[in-house]
């Protein structure tokens, strides 16, 4: 599905897009999620570090933070998002 999203391909019905696409879904919030997500690769391309409008800051991976961000039509930073996941892996002596 991200693919789409990454190239911005998904074009609202009145610019001469489908009404849903294969891949994106039909959801009329896919067109700002597709083009956030472009924003983001495309900068991180340009300048090695994804940025975009309307997107916070997301600083480099930190093993002691980890900072991953939740793209969608709003985009978030979410720390040591796997935390409980990985504290019970832990206890069971798998990590």
């Amino acid at each position: 599905m991200n693919i789409t999203f990454k190239f911005n391909n998904e074009v609202p019905t009145e610019k001469g897009g489908q009404e849903s696409s294969v891949l994106g879904g039909s959801s009329k919030d896919r067109y700002i999620a597709s083009q956030k997500i472009a924003e983001l690769w495309t900068t991180f391309a340009r300048a090695r570090k994804p940025a975009g409008s309307e997107v916070p800051e997301w600083s480099a991976y930190d093993p002691a933070t980890r900072a991953t961000m939740r793209i969608d039509t709003n985009c978030e930073v979410i720390f040591d998002r796997f935390k409980h996941e990985l504290d019970m892996w832990r206890l069971i002596g798998r990590l």
